[in-house]
C-alpha cells in the first residue's frame, strides 16, 4: 500500500537523476494507494517528460482518473452566508 504524499516523495527523490530518462514505475503488487498519494504521483508525472504508470489494476487506474478529474475540474468553494 502506498498511503501518503511522503512515500511517493521519497520515490522522487530516487528518480530525481534520471528525469529526463524513460521511466516505468511499476504498481504491479501495489493493490492500494490513498487519494493524495495518487494525487502526488499525477503531480509527479506532469513534472517528469518520461514517466509511464504500468500494470495498474483497475482499481488503481480509476482513482488515478478520479483524481485528475477533480484536478481538471475542482469543486466550486461555497460560502455559507446565514440571513
Amino acid at each position: 500500500m502506498v498511503s501518503s504524499r511522503d512515500v511517493v516523495k521519497r520515490i522522487v527523490r530516487e528518480l530525481k537523476p534520471y528525469k529526463n530518462e524513460e521511466l516505468i514505475l511499476d504498481f504491479k503488487d501495489i493493490e492500494i494507494i490513498s487519494r493524495s498519494a495518487a494525487d502526488e504521483l499525477l503531480n509527479i508525472k506532469a513534472q517528469f517528460q518520461h514517466l509511464e504508470f504500468a500494470n495498474l489494476s483497475l482499481d488503481l487506474a480509476r482513482l488515478l482518473r478520479a483524481v485528475a478529474a477533480s484536478k481538471a475540474y475542482p469543486e466550486k468553494s461555497v460560502t455559507f452566508q446565514p440571513q
